[in-house]
């Protein structure tokens, strides 16, 4: 994963702007007349000295652009986080998007101040998706961030993105420096993307922003508290690549209303319920995951296993929605599809419900990235079928319990469907004995303990 010749294009591309009259303030001094890129900052380039933020934070500030309803694991994780903020006693706001639902501006403190683009439009093609869209997207999350927030932000404040892309490094960048170093918010940025495809063998064209944003971002870090973080210990090998600045592996938070239901255990029916959680999408397997269960449906086997599926679209694709079709067409008593987004309450009842988890994610995508699906039914004690070779699969082998199918395999899938149907009873009490250590590390009180030692506050 030789990623140097990215490298060596990225300084060139600095050092390119620097040439030009008109910008080269923005890398050095500051400018007067361009408001977005003001900089008031000490120009000193004296290392960063923690002694000269001893304040103690009191607030909690979650970005959150991405958040416009319920759907994934948004809402869930703004909205633990806030409650462990609540707990203690510091201040909380989420920064959302202007078009975020007014059911969730209400239910958590917040502010919306970004404003909503054309998303499907700005990821068409090539040129547009890796040149246009990172220059749209980052300008208008510039000024998005520019909305009220310096007028309560301050060195008592922690920052937190749960979610960093190309599409925010520039504008990140930009805004921080609108603060003096000593008047500035603490900032964690979290990364949860992989940017290297291992089926191709290369890194994405998305990379260049990377490297540009993050080695901004380590310039600025001399003198601001930036920091940055992920939950996954291959993707901190991955953006060792890209950046010198550290990167922290911090617990998942979101899972303190997850209860294990034990009882299961113990159940008598011999049907037994199986969940595919979260939108249909390709990345997530549910084309296979579809052809597995008309497979089952040709042998004879859905009469004692259920299938509870999540099936409504973000985006929509030909595949997927042929799959969802056939899956109709088969018109089984045990066949139930889920075709709209559900809330949080219904979200956890149906994870609440399952015995087992449905996972068939592909390698490709989730080789290095997380699951949110994933974490929820390991707390909530529940076996998993996973993709062999995911970072899921790696978690297995210490927490949990559950069963690894091939990689886009809808045969291997439905055969090991039945091995865990048969199976049930002694996944289900592996999984019970290996939730206790999975929710001993995630939690939200480890995820805010692990902040704040990574902020170098001692709380």
């Amino acid at each position: 994963m030789n990623v140097s010749w990215m490298k060596n294009i990225t300084r060139l591309i600095i050092e390119k702007l620097k040439s030009y009259a008109g910008l080269q303030s923005i890398f050095t001094t500051p400018v007067r007349w361009v408001i977005p890129f003001r900089n008031a900052a000490n120009k000193k380039k004296d290392k960063l000295n923690l002694e000269d933020f001893n304040v103690p934070v009191t607030g909690i500030c979650m970005i959150e652009p991405a958040l416009l309803d319920f759907k994934g694991h948004y809402y869930n994780f703004a909205n633990c986080v806030g409650r462990a903020s609540s707990d203690r006693d510091y201040k909380f706001k989420v920064l959302l998007s202007e078009d975020c639902i007014s059911e969730i501006q209400k239910a958590i403190p917040s502010l919306a101040v970004f404003s909503k683009l054309p998303n499907n439009y700005l990821r068409r093609g090539l040129i547009i998706k890796h040149l246009f869209a990172p220059i749209v997207f980052n300008w208008s999350f510039f000024k998005g961030l520019n909305k009220e927030t310096v007028n309560f932000l301050g060195p008592n404040w922690l920052v937190y993105m749960s979610t960093t892309q190309d599409l925010h490094l520039l504008a990140i960048w930009a805004w921080m420096r609108r603060f003096k170093s000593n008047k500035a918010p603490i900032l964690i940025l979290t990364f949860r993307l992989s940017l290297y495809r291992s089926d191709l063998n290369r890194w994405s064209p998305s990379v260049i922003w990377y490297l540009l944003g993050l080695r901004l971002l380590k310039s600025l870090a001399k003198k601001y508290r930036i920091h940055l973080v992920t939950d996954s210990a291959r993707l901190v090998d991955e953006f060792q690549r890209l950046t010198k600045l550290p990167i922290h592996i911090v617990p998942i938070p979101h899972l303190d209303l997850i209860k294990s239901d034990s009882k299961l255990s113990s159940r008598s029916n011999s049907i037994l319920r199986m969940v595919s959680l979260g939108s249909a999408r390709m990345p997530k397997g549910f084309d296979i995951l579809s052809s597995a269960i008309q497979i089952l449906h040709s042998r004879g086997e859905l009469d004692n296993i259920k299938f509870d599926l999540h099936c409504y679209q973000t985006i929509d694709d030909e595949i997927i929605t042929s799959s969802v079709s056939l899956l109709k067409d088969i018109n089984h008593q045990n066949i139930t599809l889920i075709d709209r987004v559900i809330d949080e309450s219904e979200y956890y009842k149906m994870l609440a419900d399952a015995d087992i988890v449905l996972i068939p994610y592909l390698q490709h995508i989730y080789l290095s990235n997380t699951s949110g699906v994933f974490t929820e039914a390991i707390a909530a004690g529940k076996p998993v079928i996973v993709t062999e070779g995911t970072w899921m699969s790696e978690k297995l082998k210490s927490f949990g319990a559950g069963l690894t199918c091939r990689d886009r395999d809808p045969e291997d899938l439905a055969r090991i469907i039945c091995e865990a149907r048969d199976n049930y009873f002694e996944l289900k009490s592996k999984a019970d004995a290996g939730r206790e250590k999975w929710v001993t590390y995630n939690n939200p009180e480890n995820f805010f303990n692990e902040l704040l030692k990574i902020s170098g506050i001692h709380h």
